[in-house]
Protein backbone atom coordinates (compact mmCIF):
# COMPACT_ATOMS: atom_id res chain seq x y z
CA UNK A 1 0.00 0.00 0.00
CA UNK A 2 1.85 3.34 -1.19
CA UNK A 3 -0.84 5.56 0.08
CA UNK A 4 -1.38 7.67 3.21
CA UNK A 5 -3.88 6.33 5.73
CA UNK A 6 -6.96 8.16 6.39
CA UNK A 7 -8.76 8.40 10.07
CA UNK A 8 -11.19 10.43 11.48
CA UNK A 9 -9.75 12.31 14.35
CA UNK A 10 -12.13 13.05 16.65
CA UNK A 11 -12.25 14.95 20.43
CA UNK A 12 -13.02 12.15 23.08
CA UNK A 13 -15.86 14.73 24.17
CA UNK A 14 -16.42 18.26 24.69
CA UNK A 15 -14.63 18.15 28.18
CA UNK A 16 -11.34 17.36 26.47
CA UNK A 17 -11.95 19.09 23.70
CA UNK A 18 -11.44 21.98 26.21
CA UNK A 19 -8.44 20.83 27.94
CA UNK A 20 -6.75 20.17 24.67
CA UNK A 21 -7.91 23.68 23.83
CA UNK A 22 -5.00 25.25 26.02
CA UNK A 23 -2.26 23.21 24.48
CA UNK A 24 0.51 25.30 22.06
CA UNK A 25 -0.92 22.73 19.14
CA UNK A 26 -4.43 23.12 19.27
CA UNK A 27 -4.83 24.86 16.40
CA UNK A 28 -3.55 22.11 14.17
CA UNK A 29 -5.55 18.95 16.34
CA UNK A 30 -8.50 21.39 15.50
CA UNK A 31 -7.62 21.51 11.98
CA UNK A 32 -6.69 17.91 11.45
CA UNK A 33 -10.34 16.82 13.51
CA UNK A 34 -12.04 19.50 11.16
CA UNK A 35 -10.52 18.01 7.79
CA UNK A 36 -9.11 14.71 8.34
CA UNK A 37 -5.87 12.95 9.49
CA UNK A 38 -3.82 11.24 6.70
CA UNK A 39 -0.69 9.53 7.95
CA UNK A 40 1.88 7.62 5.61
CA UNK A 41 1.32 3.77 5.64
CA UNK A 42 5.10 2.94 5.85
CA UNK A 43 4.70 5.01 9.00
CA UNK A 44 2.15 3.08 10.73
CA UNK A 45 3.68 -0.38 9.67
CA UNK A 46 6.85 -0.01 11.29
CA UNK A 47 4.85 1.22 14.46
CA UNK A 48 2.93 -1.86 14.11
CA UNK A 49 5.87 -4.00 13.28
CA UNK A 50 7.82 -2.85 16.12
CA UNK A 51 5.56 -2.62 18.63
CA UNK A 52 6.82 -2.62 22.38
CA UNK A 53 10.29 -3.22 20.71
CA UNK A 54 12.59 -2.39 23.97
CA UNK A 55 16.93 -2.97 24.52
CA UNK A 56 16.99 -6.28 25.90
CA UNK A 57 13.61 -7.33 25.82
CA UNK A 58 13.57 -11.35 25.71
CA UNK A 59 12.32 -12.04 21.50
CA UNK A 60 14.23 -8.91 20.36
CA UNK A 61 17.87 -9.80 21.24
CA UNK A 62 19.05 -11.25 18.29
CA UNK A 63 19.18 -11.20 14.56
CA UNK A 64 16.50 -14.52 14.30
CA UNK A 65 14.12 -13.97 16.91
CA UNK A 66 13.45 -10.60 15.27
CA UNK A 67 13.11 -11.22 12.05
CA UNK A 68 10.14 -14.13 13.28
CA UNK A 69 8.33 -11.65 15.18
CA UNK A 70 8.39 -9.16 12.09
CA UNK A 71 6.92 -11.74 9.83
CA UNK A 72 4.54 -13.04 12.40
CA UNK A 73 3.11 -9.63 12.55
CA UNK A 74 3.36 -8.90 9.43
CA UNK A 75 1.18 -11.84 8.20
CA UNK A 76 -1.05 -11.00 11.02
CA UNK A 77 -2.38 -8.22 8.76
CA UNK A 78 -2.58 -10.63 5.85
CA UNK A 79 -6.50 -11.39 5.55
CA UNK A 80 -7.49 -10.09 8.68
CA UNK A 81 -6.87 -6.27 7.67
CA UNK A 82 -8.60 -5.10 4.46
CA UNK A 83 -7.93 -1.78 2.60
CA UNK A 84 -11.33 -0.01 1.85
CA UNK A 85 -11.16 3.54 1.06
CA UNK A 86 -7.85 4.40 1.69
CA UNK A 87 -7.82 3.41 5.16
CA UNK A 88 -8.12 -0.11 6.57
CA UNK A 89 -10.80 -1.57 8.02
CA UNK A 90 -11.07 -5.57 9.64
CA UNK A 91 -11.94 -8.26 7.96
CA UNK A 92 -15.70 -9.07 8.94
CA UNK A 93 -15.24 -13.22 8.58
CA UNK A 94 -11.93 -12.59 11.06
CA UNK A 95 -13.71 -10.86 13.81
CA UNK A 96 -12.81 -10.45 16.64
CA UNK A 97 -9.07 -9.29 16.42
CA UNK A 98 -6.77 -10.98 18.95
CA UNK A 99 -5.92 -7.91 21.94
CA UNK A 100 -2.22 -8.36 20.63
CA UNK A 101 -3.44 -6.68 16.95
CA UNK A 102 -5.87 -4.15 18.12
CA UNK A 103 -3.55 -2.66 20.84
CA UNK A 104 -1.06 -2.93 18.00
CA UNK A 105 -2.92 -0.88 15.76
CA UNK A 106 -3.80 1.20 18.27
CA UNK A 107 -0.15 2.32 19.44
CA UNK A 108 0.62 2.84 15.17
CA UNK A 109 -2.23 4.89 14.99
CA UNK A 110 -1.90 7.09 18.07
CA UNK A 111 2.23 7.73 17.72
CA UNK A 112 1.23 8.59 13.80
CA UNK A 113 -1.45 10.87 14.90
CA UNK A 114 1.13 12.60 17.36
CA UNK A 115 3.77 12.78 15.01
CA UNK A 116 1.51 14.44 12.49
CA UNK A 117 0.50 16.86 14.92
CA UNK A 118 4.45 17.75 16.07
CA UNK A 119 6.07 17.44 13.31
CA UNK A 120 7.85 14.15 14.78
CA UNK A 121 9.49 10.51 13.78
CA UNK A 122 9.97 7.61 15.41
CA UNK A 123 13.28 8.32 16.36
CA UNK A 124 11.75 10.99 18.98
CA UNK A 125 10.10 8.86 20.74
CA UNK A 126 11.50 6.90 24.00
CA UNK A 127 9.76 4.78 27.13
CA UNK A 128 9.71 6.54 29.62
CA UNK A 129 11.54 6.34 32.80
CA UNK A 130 9.99 3.77 35.44
CA UNK A 131 9.10 6.28 38.89
CA UNK A 132 8.49 3.88 42.05
CA UNK A 133 6.23 6.67 43.20
CA UNK A 134 3.59 7.08 39.61
CA UNK A 135 1.72 4.74 37.60
CA UNK A 136 4.18 4.78 34.35
CA UNK A 137 2.60 5.24 31.08
CA UNK A 138 1.70 2.20 28.20
CA UNK A 139 4.40 4.00 26.40
CA UNK A 140 6.68 6.82 25.53
CA UNK A 141 7.81 10.43 25.86
CA UNK A 142 9.41 12.85 23.22
CA UNK A 143 10.09 16.34 22.11
CA UNK A 144 9.64 18.36 19.25
CA UNK A 145 12.43 20.63 20.22
CA UNK A 146 9.62 23.46 22.42
CA UNK A 147 7.54 20.77 24.55
CA UNK A 148 7.43 17.31 26.14
CA UNK A 149 5.42 15.29 24.38
CA UNK A 150 3.71 12.08 26.39
CA UNK A 151 1.46 9.47 24.99
CA UNK A 152 -0.64 6.15 26.11
CA UNK A 153 -2.31 4.76 23.34
CA UNK A 154 -4.97 1.83 22.86
CA UNK A 155 -6.64 0.25 20.51
CA UNK A 156 -10.30 -1.34 19.64
CA UNK A 157 -12.29 -3.33 17.09
CA UNK A 158 -15.81 -3.19 16.72
CA UNK A 159 -18.72 -3.74 13.85
CA UNK A 160 -18.84 -0.17 13.86
CA UNK A 161 -16.76 2.40 15.00
CA UNK A 162 -18.59 5.31 14.82
CA UNK A 163 -20.44 4.69 18.15
CA UNK A 164 -18.41 4.15 21.65
CA UNK A 165 -18.31 0.74 22.80
CA UNK A 166 -17.86 -0.20 26.37
CA UNK A 167 -14.55 -1.56 25.73
CA UNK A 168 -13.45 2.37 24.47
CA UNK A 169 -15.03 3.56 27.44
CA UNK A 170 -13.18 1.19 29.93
CA UNK A 171 -9.93 2.50 27.71
CA UNK A 172 -10.70 6.12 28.25
CA UNK A 173 -11.55 5.30 31.73
CA UNK A 174 -7.90 3.55 32.32
CA UNK A 175 -6.05 6.89 30.58
CA UNK A 176 -8.04 8.77 33.26
CA UNK A 177 -6.90 6.99 36.34
CA UNK A 178 -3.55 8.07 36.36
CA UNK A 179 -5.24 11.33 37.47
CA UNK A 180 -5.58 10.34 40.60
CA UNK A 181 -1.38 8.66 40.90
CA UNK A 182 0.18 11.43 38.99
CA UNK A 183 1.47 15.19 39.59
CA UNK A 184 3.52 16.69 37.55
CA UNK A 185 6.57 18.38 39.76
CA UNK A 186 8.84 19.60 36.55
CA UNK A 187 9.64 22.62 35.54
CA UNK A 188 7.88 22.59 32.35
CA UNK A 189 4.22 20.64 32.41
CA UNK A 190 4.72 17.96 29.44
CA UNK A 191 1.94 17.65 27.14
CA UNK A 192 0.00 14.69 27.58
CA UNK A 193 -1.61 12.83 24.92
CA UNK A 194 -4.37 10.14 25.24
CA UNK A 195 -5.13 8.36 22.29
CA UNK A 196 -8.04 5.49 21.46
CA UNK A 197 -7.83 3.90 17.77
CA UNK A 198 -10.93 1.81 16.71
CA UNK A 199 -10.42 -0.41 13.42
CA UNK A 200 -14.17 -1.45 11.90
CA UNK A 201 -15.40 -4.69 9.64
CA UNK A 202 -17.54 -1.50 8.01
CA UNK A 203 -16.28 1.39 5.42
CA UNK A 204 -15.65 3.87 7.84
CA UNK A 205 -12.20 4.56 8.02
CA UNK A 206 -10.62 4.09 11.12
CA UNK A 207 -11.37 6.91 14.02
CA UNK A 208 -9.18 7.75 16.84
CA UNK A 209 -10.52 9.68 19.84
CA UNK A 210 -7.71 11.94 21.51
CA UNK A 211 -7.73 12.79 25.06
CA UNK A 212 -6.08 15.38 27.95
CA UNK A 213 -4.76 12.90 30.51
CA UNK A 214 -2.31 13.92 33.20
CA UNK A 215 1.25 14.12 32.22
CA UNK A 216 4.03 11.98 33.92
CA UNK A 217 7.10 14.04 35.73
CA UNK A 218 10.06 14.68 33.79
CA UNK A 219 12.40 17.19 34.64
CA UNK A 220 14.45 17.30 31.15
CA UNK A 221 14.11 20.38 29.06
CA UNK A 222 12.71 19.73 25.62
CA UNK A 223 15.64 20.25 23.41
CA UNK A 224 17.53 17.73 25.71
CA UNK A 225 14.44 15.66 25.68
CA UNK A 226 14.81 15.41 22.03
CA UNK A 227 19.00 15.02 21.70
CA UNK A 228 18.74 12.28 24.17
CA UNK A 229 15.62 10.42 22.62
CA UNK A 230 17.56 10.69 19.11
CA UNK A 231 20.84 9.83 20.04
CA UNK A 232 19.09 6.68 22.01
CA UNK A 233 17.58 5.46 19.00
CA UNK A 234 20.47 5.60 16.90
CA UNK A 235 22.51 3.98 19.43
CA UNK A 236 19.48 1.20 19.93
CA UNK A 237 19.96 0.80 15.81
CA UNK A 238 23.23 0.93 14.72
CA UNK A 239 23.68 -1.79 17.59
CA UNK A 240 21.14 -3.95 16.22
CA UNK A 241 22.93 -4.13 12.61
CA UNK A 242 26.17 -4.41 13.48
CA UNK A 243 26.23 -5.26 16.82
CA UNK A 244 29.81 -5.70 17.11
CA UNK A 245 31.45 -2.97 15.40
CA UNK A 246 33.21 -0.27 16.76
CA UNK A 247 31.01 2.08 15.88
CA UNK A 248 28.22 0.58 17.97
CA UNK A 249 30.02 0.09 21.03
CA UNK A 250 31.54 3.96 20.85
CA UNK A 251 28.24 5.34 19.46
CA UNK A 252 26.46 3.65 23.10
CA UNK A 253 29.71 5.21 25.24
CA UNK A 254 28.99 8.49 24.07
CA UNK A 255 24.89 8.20 24.19
CA UNK A 256 25.47 6.92 27.78
CA UNK A 257 27.88 9.49 28.63
CA UNK A 258 25.48 12.33 27.56
CA UNK A 259 22.70 10.88 29.15
CA UNK A 260 24.39 11.62 32.18
CA UNK A 261 25.70 14.64 31.53
CA UNK A 262 25.02 17.88 33.46
CA UNK A 263 24.85 20.00 30.07
CA UNK A 264 24.27 17.17 27.40
CA UNK A 265 25.20 20.35 24.36
CA UNK A 266 28.91 20.69 25.90
CA UNK A 267 29.50 17.38 23.40
CA UNK A 268 28.41 19.32 20.29
CA UNK A 269 30.36 18.88 16.91
CA UNK A 270 32.73 16.62 18.93
CA UNK A 271 32.69 13.16 16.35
CA UNK A 272 33.00 9.73 17.82
CA UNK A 273 36.66 8.18 17.97
CA UNK A 274 37.67 4.50 16.38
CA UNK A 275 39.35 2.37 19.15
CA UNK A 276 42.76 3.93 17.80
CA UNK A 277 41.45 7.35 18.96
CA UNK A 278 41.25 8.53 15.24
CA UNK A 279 37.84 9.77 13.23
CA UNK A 280 36.20 7.05 11.62
CA UNK A 281 36.94 7.21 7.83
CA UNK A 282 34.61 6.86 5.06
CA UNK A 283 35.65 4.86 1.98
CA UNK A 284 33.62 3.91 -0.83
CA UNK A 285 33.34 -0.12 -0.89
CA UNK A 286 30.97 -1.50 -3.77
CA UNK A 287 29.41 1.46 -4.72
CA UNK A 288 28.44 2.11 -1.01
CA UNK A 289 29.65 4.42 1.51
CA UNK A 290 31.42 2.68 4.42
CA UNK A 291 32.09 4.53 7.74
CA UNK A 292 34.91 2.47 9.45
CA UNK A 293 33.98 -1.31 9.02
CA UNK A 294 30.04 -0.47 10.10
CA UNK A 295 28.40 -1.39 6.97
CA UNK A 296 31.26 -3.44 5.52
CA UNK A 297 29.58 -7.47 4.48
CA UNK A 298 26.00 -5.94 5.34
CA UNK A 299 23.10 -6.37 3.05
CA UNK A 300 22.01 -2.98 0.79
CA UNK A 301 19.09 -1.62 -1.45
CA UNK A 302 20.29 -1.15 -4.60
CA UNK A 303 20.05 2.64 -6.00
CA UNK A 304 18.88 3.78 -2.69
CA UNK A 305 21.07 4.37 0.71
CA UNK A 306 20.03 1.90 2.57
CA UNK A 307 22.11 -0.74 4.48
CA UNK A 308 21.46 -3.60 7.10
CA UNK A 309 20.69 -7.07 7.80
CA UNK A 310 18.75 -9.78 5.97
CA UNK A 311 17.23 -12.97 7.34
CA UNK A 312 14.69 -15.92 6.67
CA UNK A 313 12.55 -15.97 9.10
CA UNK A 314 11.89 -19.48 9.37
CA UNK A 315 8.43 -19.02 8.45
CA UNK A 316 7.98 -18.12 4.34
CA UNK A 317 9.63 -14.80 4.18
CA UNK A 318 12.67 -13.36 3.78
CA UNK A 319 13.10 -10.07 6.46
CA UNK A 320 14.94 -6.61 5.69
CA UNK A 321 15.91 -4.62 8.41
CA UNK A 322 18.35 -1.28 7.49
CA UNK A 323 19.09 2.45 8.50
CA UNK A 324 19.64 5.41 5.92
CA UNK A 325 23.11 6.11 5.81
CA UNK A 326 22.70 9.32 6.10
CA UNK A 327 21.52 9.24 9.62
CA UNK A 328 24.38 6.44 10.54
CA UNK A 329 26.45 9.63 9.74
CA UNK A 330 25.18 11.91 11.67
CA UNK A 331 26.04 9.85 14.89
CA UNK A 332 29.54 9.75 13.71
CA UNK A 333 29.83 13.09 13.37
CA UNK A 334 27.72 14.35 16.30
CA UNK A 335 26.55 17.68 14.73
CA UNK A 336 23.59 17.97 17.34
CA UNK A 337 21.89 20.63 14.78
CA UNK A 338 21.38 17.53 11.69
CA UNK A 339 20.54 14.67 14.57
CA UNK A 340 18.02 17.06 15.85
CA UNK A 341 16.23 18.10 12.60
CA UNK A 342 16.79 14.95 10.21
CA UNK A 343 13.54 13.48 8.82
CA UNK A 344 13.52 10.91 6.08
CA UNK A 345 10.19 10.25 3.87
CA UNK A 346 8.11 7.89 4.55
CA UNK A 347 7.39 5.80 1.45
CA UNK A 348 6.37 1.60 0.44
CA UNK A 349 8.52 0.61 -2.51
CA UNK A 350 9.55 -2.59 -4.33
CA UNK A 351 13.31 -2.92 -4.92
CA UNK A 352 16.19 -4.90 -5.16
CA UNK A 353 18.46 -5.82 -2.31
CA UNK A 354 22.13 -7.18 -2.67
CA UNK A 355 21.42 -10.04 0.51
CA UNK A 356 24.62 -10.90 1.90
CA UNK A 357 24.05 -13.49 5.12
CA UNK A 358 26.23 -15.50 7.11
CA UNK A 359 27.22 -18.82 5.84
CA UNK A 360 25.82 -20.81 8.82
CA UNK A 361 22.23 -19.14 8.38
CA UNK A 362 22.44 -20.42 4.53
CA UNK A 363 22.92 -24.06 5.79
CA UNK A 364 19.81 -23.48 7.83
CA UNK A 365 17.46 -23.01 4.47
CA UNK A 366 15.76 -26.04 2.72
CA UNK A 367 17.85 -27.21 -0.14
CA UNK A 368 14.74 -26.57 -2.05
CA UNK A 369 14.93 -22.75 -1.26
CA UNK A 370 18.63 -22.96 -2.18
CA UNK A 371 17.99 -24.15 -5.45
CA UNK A 372 15.45 -21.12 -6.40
CA UNK A 373 18.44 -18.63 -5.21
CA UNK A 374 21.45 -17.99 -8.01
CA UNK A 375 24.07 -17.37 -5.06
CA UNK A 376 27.80 -16.29 -4.46
CA UNK A 377 30.05 -17.55 -1.94
CA UNK A 378 32.25 -15.33 -0.58
CA UNK A 379 34.82 -15.32 2.62
CA UNK A 380 32.53 -15.13 5.40
CA UNK A 381 28.90 -15.13 3.60
CA UNK A 382 27.05 -15.74 0.47
CA UNK A 383 25.91 -13.44 -1.30
CA UNK A 384 22.29 -13.00 -3.76
CA UNK A 385 19.71 -10.64 -5.17
CA UNK A 386 16.26 -10.83 -4.24
CA UNK A 387 13.04 -8.11 -4.93
CA UNK A 388 11.52 -7.14 -1.50
CA UNK A 389 8.79 -4.65 -0.76
CA UNK A 390 10.47 -1.84 1.62
CA UNK A 391 9.10 0.20 4.33
CA UNK A 392 10.81 3.29 5.05
CA UNK A 393 10.03 5.72 7.65
CA UNK A 394 10.46 9.03 8.59
CA UNK A 395 13.12 7.92 11.35
CA UNK A 396 15.67 6.58 8.87
CA UNK A 397 14.52 3.18 8.98
CA UNK A 398 13.78 0.45 6.50
CA UNK A 399 11.77 -3.05 6.83
CA UNK A 400 11.30 -5.20 3.72
CA UNK A 401 9.72 -8.08 2.58
CA UNK A 402 10.51 -10.92 0.14
CA UNK A 403 8.20 -13.96 0.49
CA UNK A 404 9.87 -17.59 -0.87
CA UNK A 405 6.96 -18.42 -2.98
CA UNK A 406 7.26 -15.54 -5.18
CA UNK A 407 11.20 -17.03 -5.86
Amino acid sequence: MDADIKITLQYYNKTHRELLSNYPSFKTIDQLVTTGCDIPFAEFFTYYLFYKKRPNLSGYDSYESISRKIDLAHKELDGFILLNNKSIVANPVALPLNNAMTERIGEGIGLSVVNKIHGLTGADWRKIPEQNKFKTLDYEIASDGNNIIQIETKGNCSNDNTEKNSSISSHKKSIEEKKKQVRSKSQQTPLMYGTIAAVSSNSHPIRCWILDPEPTPYDRSPQETKLLNRLSYLSAWTSYISPRSNLSATLLNRTNLIDNAKDPFEFDNIPLLNSHREPFNQYRIGGKYNIDTFFLGKSYVINHNYTGIVRFSGINCFVFIGISEDVVKYAVYQKYEEILHFQKEAFSSTVEIICSIPKWHWTELSNDLKRKISSIETRNAIQFKLMFRIYQSKSGLAIGFCDKRSL
